[in-house]
C-alpha cells in the first residue's frame, strides 16, 4: 500500500519529483567523475613507477648509498643462478614472478660518428633480446626493440638532436668498471616516441652483452628487477629472498650480499601520496555529498510542506502519523534508487571512456610523477557501488528529517496549514 501511495504521489508531483531526481543524479555522477579521476591517478603512479622498475628490485649492497648512481663498483655476479634462486623462492612461497631478468644501466656519452661535435650525456641501460619491460618504447618504436647485439634504439627526441637516422653510426663513450675510457660503435636500429618525456630525453638502448662489453662487467650486471602477478606479495617474497641471500652469502655461494627492494622501499614518499589518495576520494565525496544533501533536503521538505493538508486529509481518515512517515521514506528511497542509477548511467561511461582514451595533461601528469602526459581515468566497480549507496542514502536520509519535521504537526494543524 505505502508503495503504491508514493509512486501515485511522484507521479502527482512531478516537477518537485524531477528537481530531487537531478539533484541525486548530479551527486551520484559527480562522486563517480570524482572518484574515477582519483582512481586514475592512483593506478597512473602506480603503473609509473613498477612498470620499468617491477615489483622488486635487487642490487649489490652498497649500490643505492653510492654517490654515483651509475656506479659500476657495485654489481651482481653470477646473476643468472639469482635470478634462478628468485624463481625457486617464488615456487616455494606460492608467489606468481611473470619477469625476473638482469639489467644494466651506465652513464654515457652519446655522439654521432659523422659529427663529433654534436654530442649528448645520457643513461645507458642494457636489456635482454626478450625483455619484458619498457613495453611502452617496444609499442612506439620504429625499427627493432630491443635493440639486436651492435645496434642501439634512441628517442625520436635525440635523433633529432644528433641529425642521424635508421643505420647511421653511433659511438657510445663511457668510462668502463676499470675506470678507463672506452667506447663501441652501434648502428642505430630502432628510434621511439613515448608519452614521457623523461624517458625520451634521457635514456638509449642497447643489447646486455654489448653493455657487459661496453663497461667491461662480462658475466655481473647492476641490478635484477622482478615483476609479480600480485604486487601484494612483494614484502613477503622480499623478506625471504634476503634471508636466502643472506645465507648463501655466508655460505660462499654468491660473491656478495644482495639488497632486495620492494616498490614501497624505492618509492617511499610516492607510495605515501598514493595511499593519502584514498582518503582525498572520502574527503572530496564528503564534500559532495554535503552539499547534495543540503539540496535534496530542501526539495524533499518543500514537497512534504507543500502536501501537508494532503497527508492531513489522509491521517484524518485513519492514516497513521507513522504511516505517512513511511510514505515519505518509500518515496525517498524511489527518488534515490533511480537517481543514482541515472547517475551511474551516466558517469560510468564518462568514466570509461576516459579510462580508454585519456585526457592530455601535457606537462601537468609528468609534473606529478604520472610519468605520462596522458592521463587516464580508473574505474572500480566497487566504488560505483558505493556512490550508488551513497545516493540512495542522502535521499533517504533528506526524507526522513522531512517526515520528521512534516509529522510534528497535529491533524488540525495540517489541516488548517497554508
Amino acid at each position: 500500500m505505502f508503495l503504491k501511495l508514493a509512486v501515485v504521489s511522484l507521479g502527482k508531483h512531478r516537477k518537485r519529483t524531477l528537481l530531487i531526481l537531478f539533484a541525486v543524479m548530479i551527486s551520484v555522477l559527480v562522486m563517480e567523475v570524482v572518484a574515477g579521476v582519483f582512481h586514475g591517478v592512483r593506478v597512473n603512479f602506480f603503473e609509473t613507477l613498477t612498470q620499468e622498475g617491477g615489483h622488486l628490485q635487487i642490487t649489490a649492497r652498497g649500490r643505492s648509498e653510492a654517490l654515483n648512481p651509475y656506479s659500476l663498483e657495485y654489481t651482481i655476479a653470477e646473476y643468472e643462478q639469482v635470478i634462478s634462486k628468485v624463481h625457486e623462492t617464488a615456487r616455494d612461497q606460492g608467489v606468481a614472478v611473470t619477469a625476473a631478468e638482469e639489467v644494466l644501466e651506465f652513464g654515457a656519452l652519446l655522439q654521432h660518428s659523422a659529427a663529433e661535435e654534436r654530442n649528448l650525456t645520457l643513461s645507458g641501460v642494457g636489456v635482454r633480446p626478450d625483455t619484458a619491460y619498457y613495453s611502452r618504447v617496444r609499442e612506439a618504436v620504429q625499427g627493432a626493440f630491443p635493440p639486436p647485439s651492435g645496434g642501439i634504439a634512441i628517442s625520436a627526441s635525440i635523433a633529432e638532436l644528433l641529425a642521424v637516422e635508421q643505420g647511421d653510426e653511433l659511438l657510445l663513450v663511457v668510462e668502463d668498471s676499470t675506470g678507463s675510457p672506452f667506447y663501441l660503435q652501434f648502428l642505430l636500429a630502432g628510434v621511439f616516441r613515448t608519452d614521457s618525456s623523461e624517458l625520451d630525453e634521457n635514456t638509449v638502448f642497447i643489447s646486455h652483452q654489448d653493455a657487459q662489453e661496453l663497461v667491461y662487467l662480462e658475466g655481473e650486471t647492476t641490478g635484477i628487477r622482478v615483476r609479480l602477478q600480485n604486487h601484494e606479495q612483494a614484502e613477503v617474497l622480499a623478506d625471504v629472498l634476503r634471508a636466502r641471500f643472506q645465507q648463501a652469502a655466508d655460505r660462499g655461494e654468491i660473491a656478495a650480499a644482495l639488497r632486495v627492494e620492494t616498490y614501497r622501499d624505492l618509492h617511499a614518499g610516492l607510495m605515501g601520496m598514493i595511499d593519502l589518495l584514498d582518503f582525498f576520494i572520502v574527503l572530496m565525496n564528503l564534500c559532495v555529498i554535503i552539499v547534495a544533501a543540503s539540496v535534496i533536503t530542501n526539495a524533499i521538505l518543500m514537497n512534504v510542506f507543500d502536501r501537508i493538508r494532503e497527508f492531513g486529509t489522509m491521517r484524518a481518515i485513519g492514516l497513521k502519523r507513522l504511516g505517512a512517515a513511511r510514505i515519505i521514506l518509500v518515496e525517498g528511497l524511489l527518488q534515490g534508487v533511480a537517481g543514482s542509477l541515472l547517475g551511474l548511467a551516466v558517469g560510468i561511461p564518462i568514466v570509461l571512456y576516459f579510462s580508454v582514451h585519456g585526457l592530455d595533461w601535457g606537462g601537468i601528469s609528468e609534473a606529478f610523477g604520472m610519468g605520462s602526459a596522458q592521463f587516464r581515468f580508473g574505474y572500480s566497480p566497487y566504488t560505483s557501488m558505493l556512490n550508488g549507496a551513497g545516493g540512495v542514502l542522502i535521499a533517504l536520509a533528506g526524507s526522513l528529517y522531512a517526515a520528521v519535521v512534516g509529522m510534528r504537526l497535529s491533524i488540525m494543524e495540517a489541516l488548517r496549514y497554508e
